[in-house]
């Protein structure tokens, strides 16, 4: 049961994605979630209109529907806020405007970036001499989220519900624009894709930058921090607003596709990339190499031993819990502890 039903909220979840996209919607579809909208859920009722934000040809061999304007899920957001239910609500809300391949409703202006993708650009193929094209075609695409968004805020604002309502916005990866020879995402684990932004709206509380590692299994316990709820034990994230959070902490990352299966660990100056299909290992010193251009595992052995160990440690005990699936029923997730 989600646990903001569990505590007295309705649940929505909003999506401009088709969800059966990699079959997410087992995980977000269910009994206490009351109302599920998507990309599928829209083409249904205006079967006469394609998806009005790229990926036409995919869909139509898939026959999954593809990515919807981020107008239309904003829209019924807030359609569903407005109903007369007296409870509070918790909302999922998922826009995809800035997601590859970065197009826009021919009513919106590209005020950086060209209206039509450069010739030979594909998911994660920019053409050399395209980088910079693509990447002003992605700030438009930011541009169009932060427009869509800022009519929820000003709904919001408009019937007095903004100044108690905590507002979190984040992404699911960065993108790639060949800085490693990499484009979009779904690749490699470089920074430019693992940084996402982490901004949160909490009433009552005064604007503030801070510092230290975060990543996106530390937002439901900040939440919950935030909204005064008792924290859940299957959480692994640390609530980044506690006292006693761990002040240096090991940051995990993988991606398993069909071309790249590789794992990271960050831990304080140093990150350490293991690709388990193509380069082998890879050492990177994050304060004096931002850029991750020098491979230091020929001259930091004693470093690489503590990664490659921590490293070693995290995927041992995630795959013995995740592979068991009785362990589910018996005990919560893993959670790392800090040596």
């Amino acid at each position: 049961r989600h646990y903001f039903a569990a505590t007295g909220y309705r649940v929505g979840m909003f999506s401009s994605q088709d969800e059966s996209w990699g079959q997410m919607i087992n995980y977000l579809r269910t009994d206490s979630v009351e109302k599920f909208f998507h990309a599928e859920t829209w083409r249904l009722a205006h079967p006469k209109e394609p998806p009005t934000v790229g990926y036409e040809d995919w869909t139509s061999r898939s026959r999954l529907g593809g990515c919807i304007d981020d107008r239309h899920t904003v829209a019924e957001a807030i359609q569903w806020i407005d109903d007369s239910d007296p409870r509070p609500f918790f909302i999922y809300l998922n826009c995809q405007a800035s997601h590859f391949p970065y197009n826009l409703p021919p009513d919106h202006p590209h005020l950086w970036g060209p209206t039509e993708t450069p010739v030979g650009v594909r998911s994660t193929i920019f053409p050399p001499g395209t980088e910079q094209a693509e990447s002003d075609r992605y700030d438009d695409s930011l541009h169009y989220v932060d427009e869509q968004l800022g009519k929820l805020f000003d709904h919001l604002k408009s019937t007095g519900q903004w100044d108690h309502t905590l507002v979190v916005l984040t992404g699911d990866h960065g993108e790639a624009f060949n800085e490693h020879g990499c484009a979009s995402h779904g690749n490699m684990l470089f920074e430019e894709v693992l940084r996402i932004p982490l901004v949160m709206h909490a009433p009552g509380v005064e604007p503030a930058i801070k510092g230290g590692t975060a990543q996106s299994v530390d937002v439901p316990p900040t939440i919950l921090h935030l909204l005064n709820l008792p924290p859940h034990p299957a959480y692994q994230g640390y609530d980044l607003l506690a006292p006693d959070r761990p002040p240096s902490r090991s940051i995990y990352a993988l991606i398993q596709e069909p071309l790249t299966h590789q794992f990271a660990v960050i831990h304080e100056r140093y990150k350490y990339i293991v690709d388990e299909r193509g380069t082998g290992g890879m050492l990177f010193d994050l304060k004096d190499d931002p850029g991750e251009r020098r491979n230091l595992i020929a001259q930091l052995p004693r470093v690489l031993r503590d990664m490659t160990d921590r490293l070693t440690t995290w995927r041992a005990v995630q795959i013995k819990y995740y592979s068991n699936p009785t362990m589910e029923g018996r005990t919560y997730p893993p959670v790392m502890p800090e040596k």
